[in-house]
């Protein structure tokens, strides 16, 4: 029988839990080994500066690894081209469509 850990309760968690499997296994990983030659449906604008990756977790880990005074999240769903938006800038996060406003307290929790 497989006996699996309790899953990350916030992104904090799963980033530390991904960065000690990657230091377990001697693996660089660096956000821009993240970003995509070519557009995807996950992209993270850091002031200007559009970079595109392979999943949304991905797009979340480089939102919150980089210096930057506002970063805006956007990832298309696959099944009804629907774009979910998460812009971050001066300590408030804004969501569009706004259904979706509780997603980034559970997100961002715990960042302190």
């Amino acid at each position: 029988m497989t006996t699996y850990r309790k899953p990350p309760a916030t992104l904090v968690d799963a980033v530390e839990a991904f960065d000690r499997l990657w230091n377990l296994a001697e693996i660089e990983v660096t956000v821009e080994n993240m970003y995509q030659p070519e557009p995807t449906r996950h992209a993270v604008d850091l002031g200007g500066q559009v970079e595109h990756v392979l999943c949304v977790l991905d797009v979340l880990i480089v939102a919150m690894a980089v210096e930057s005074e506002s970063v805006e999240i956007r990832s298309k769903q696959p099944d009804d081209e629907t774009t979910i938006r998460l812009t971050v800038a001066d300590g408030e996060v804004e969501v569009e469509p706004s259904s979706l406003s509780a997603l980034p307290r559970l997100m961002f929790e715990n960042q302190e």
